[in-house]
């Protein structure tokens, strides 16, 4: 009996585009559904489900897509509140009144199907289709499944992050959250071509090393979404020698098969100017107040540092490089501790090698909690 539970929930789980997606076992189904439960016993149970599965694989007016989504802990979502609980639902399993009101929101659910788009930080993006009983986890697994073939071990690193493109103003989306939810949660407060979904890597691990050795898909994705966000928020306020070595090392990853003296000469630099462009590596104030022949001699003098490195060794030195000048690997939020009358303020700070600690406005290190 237990296979052929297993078996069902095989079932439900590879159609579940079609039908709500069930997280419970059909045990559930019995328990929330039938007052007496041990009037059923296994032989019932099991022709209970091979009639479901029967009705369903084969188009039958017994069992269809309909009622299973009844037996979904969604229902109460499709029913905007209207059942405290799973017991509370009408069954109706030979299909009598399949025309009333809750078939009509049933069918209604199950044909919603919306496009998500994802960005990711090199610039791509990723089409999702979904409907409001899809919740962030399923859309976190299918877009990192597709970055590239086999598992990703840091697979639980990434997460998805609603980003108001006016005010920059960004929320964690919990991984349990339903798009029905967020929709209501959070894009109701403006339009939705004002959103953007993104895909990040927001819990890092305490090794670079250990990230690169056992998910490389992972490290460079990481990589990707650490320089786009230093490039679109810092470069253009850092110090210049650290704004140029930072590029030189772009440079060396994004060519890494160039002999290491192939910059020196001059028609190539011009084709890495005129073709590449140089704004692709640094920012554009380096580039506006240096002066051409003066801003080659300082690439090719750092660059000369970071010819021998290979693609990894490259981030390593990126990653150190731009700690000097950022904390990017800490997530920080503002906070004030105390009451009405009187309150410290503070920050709140989060990462893989402070945990989670706080700072205040007269301290120089951080205090873990």
């Amino acid at each position: 009996m237990m296979g052929f539970i297993k078996t069902f929930n095989h079932f439900l789980h590879q159609h579940k585009k079609d039908i709500a997606i069930m997280e419970r076992s059909p045990s559930w189904i019995y328990r929330e559904n039938y007052q007496n439960v041990s009037e059923y016993n296994e032989e019932d149970m099991e022709e209970y489900i091979r009639d479901v599965m029967t009705g369903y694989l084969h188009g039958g007016v017994i069992y269809d897509r309909t009622q299973i989504a009844r037996w979904s802990r969604l229902w109460k979502l499709i029913q905007d509140g209207e059942c405290e609980a799973c017991s509370d639902l009408v069954i109706d399993p030979l299909g009598e009144h399949s025309d009333n009101q809750f078939d009509q929101k049933v069918k209604k659910f199950l044909m919603d199907r919306s496009i998500l788009k994802v960005h990711l930080p090199n610039g791509g993006f990723n089409m999702v289709k979904y409907g409001d009983a899809t919740d962030v986890k399923d859309i976190i697994q299918l877009v990192v499944g597709r970055l590239a073939a086999g598992e990703r071990y840091f697979a639980k690193c990434y997460a998805l992050k609603l980003v108001h493109i006016i005010t920059r103003k960004s929320y964690w989306l919990h991984n349990n959250l339903s798009m029905y939810q967020v929709r209501q949660k959070y894009e109701s407060s403006h339009p939705p071509e004002e959103w953007r979904y993104e895909l990040r890597v927001r819990f890092l691990p305490k090794s670079f090393q250990e990230l690169f050795q056992r998910d490389k898909v992972t490290f460079f994705y990481l990589y990707d979404q650490i320089r786009n966000d230093y490039m679109r928020d810092i470069a253009e306020t850092i110090d210049q020698e650290v704004a140029i070595r930072l590029g030189c090392i772009e440079m060396r990853r994004f060519f890494k098969d160039m002999p290491q003296v192939a910059i020196d000469k001059k028609s190539n630099f011009e084709y890495l100017e005129k073709e590449v462009g140089l704004k692709r590596f640094l920012p554009r104030s380096v580039i506006d107040s240096t002066k051409s022949k003066t801003l080659r001699k300082l690439i090719q003098l750092h660059f000369k540092q970071y010819a021998q490195f290979a693609e990894h060794e490259c981030v390593y030195k990126f990653f150190d490089t731009l700690k000097t000048v950022c904390k990017f690997e800490q997530e920080r939020f503002r906070c004030a501790l105390g009451s009405s009358g009187w309150s410290i303020s503070m920050e709140l700070v989060i990462g893989p090698d402070v945990g989670i600690s706080y700072l205040t406005e007269k301290a120089s290190s951080v205090c873990m909690l």
